[in-house]
């Protein structure tokens, strides 16, 4: 009947679907009761329907066709996100995710000569206190000014992106160090900034 069948969605707690195919998923909608999604190697194009999933925490959509997180406003409870190899050419979507610990967004395809890769302020802030492990490799990075105030990080892979040689680079590279007193794992090389001679 109906009632049970409303019950069982809302008592779904862990979603398995990799490698199936899928270009949407909003009928996660109907599954309140979420904590854990993994959807990896999909067609899925966005995230949107995750927004409205307040019991969160994990989220894994790696290796989709996503290319843009404006439409996507992480749950509060959300802990851990990760949207490696999609298409994506700026971090957003996070005001409030206040407790997110793991932010992994590398290798996003983006085509022949992307603008620089860029990062929403509000929504880093909004997860400086919280986030521990951010790996943003190979993505089109030229700055990493929006990197230095997250002093709970402990983790930052930052490879492959075209960070340049320059004293700007350095400096900010400097106040990463000095803003972020938990980081115990840093990579920066290859990247033209870690070539650089010292």
């Amino acid at each position: 009947n109906s009632m049970g069948r409303k019950q069982f969605y809302a008592s779904l707690t862990h979603l398995l679907l990799d490698g199936q195919d899928l270009s949407d998923l909003s009928c996660v909608r109907s599954l309140p009761g979420l904590q854990v999604v993994f959807a990896s190697e999909n067609r899925l194009t966005s995230l949107e329907p995750f927004s409205h999933l307040t019991q969160l925490t994990q989220l894994t959509a790696d290796s989709n066709d996503i290319a843009t997180l404006a439409d996507f406003d992480a749950p509060a409870g959300l802990e851990k996100l990760h949207v490696n190899r999609n298409c994506l050419g700026q971090l957003q979507g996070l005001r409030r995710a206040r407790v997110l610990r793991e932010l992994h967004a590398s290798r996003q395809r983006r085509g022949a000569d992307p603008a620089p890769f860029a990062i929403d302020e509000a929504s880093l802030f909004a997860c400086a206190e919280s986030l521990e492990s951010l790996r943003l490799c190979a993505v089109g990075l030229t700055s990493l000014a929006p990197l230095c105030a997250l002093p709970a990080l402990a983790e930052l892979d930052v490879r492959a992106n075209p960070i340049p040689a320059s004293s700007d680079a350095a400096r900010e590279l400097g106040a990463v160090f000095a803003s972020c007193g938990a980081l115990a794992s840093f990579k920066l090389a290859p990247c033209d900034l870690a070539s650089a001679p010292r």
